[in-house]
């Protein structure tokens, strides 16, 4: 059905009214809705949502920090185990991965917020076999307070390319997620595929 003169100037009035404070790759999307839109809050916050969907990235890390732990079960010997667990349990396999289609060694381990916290963050990365750097980690899933390293990921890459990510869960106290990256051979972002009761 074809849309009505009020219609498009409502439209065109919502346009004016939020382009100031709409991220510029939103406004793209705004020139595609066929459907009525009015002026006001939720209309905005449709959008927004809607754009950090189809562009949000996960966030880089500003450096290397591997967690650090301690079981805290001590004895005449000192703490039962303790140290860098970035890497953390020897189950967690594989923590690496290389790919020859891209030259690159993918790689995920247990990072934190700030060298003095213990605030466990799934990180990855790679190393470039070509230029032999690598970039900043990515943070692909936060563990939103969780300290224990027995969450760390594991990594593969499939036929196509994507990078998975599998975030450990904790028995049934702590769920454990499956990630997916958007585009093959890439870290830059991760979409949610599966949380349950996987450890």
């Amino acid at each position: 059905m074809a849309m009505t003169e009020k219609t498009t100037v409502e439209r065109n009035r919502f346009r004016q009214d939020f382009s100031h404070i709409i991220p510029a790759g939103t406004k793209t999307i705004l020139h595609m809705i066929q459907v009525p839109v009015k002026t006001g809050l939720l209309s905005m916050l449709f959008l927004l949502l809607l754009y950090n969907k189809l562009s949000a990235q996960n966030t880089r890390a500003d450096g290397y920090r591997g967690i650090w732990f301690t079981l805290g079960q001590f004895s005449n010997y000192g703490d039962k185990y303790s140290g860098g667990l970035g890497t953390y349990t020897s189950s967690h396999v594989p923590v690496a991965i290389y790919s020859k289609a891209v030259n690159k060694t993918f790689f995920v381990y247990g990072g934190t917020t700030q060298e003095d916290q213990r605030h466990l963050l799934i990180m990855i990365s790679y190393y470039d076999h070509r230029t032999k750097q690598v970039p900043q980690p990515v943070i692909v899933y936060d563990k939103q307070g969780v300290d224990d390293p027995h969450d760390n990921a594991s990594i593969a890459i499939d036929s196509s390319g994507f990078i998975w990510v599998f975030v450990s869960g904790r028995n049934t106290a702590r769920p454990g997620i499956l990630l997916k990256s958007r585009q093959p051979y890439s870290i830059h972002a991760f979409d949610k595929i599966r949380e349950a009761e996987m450890t």
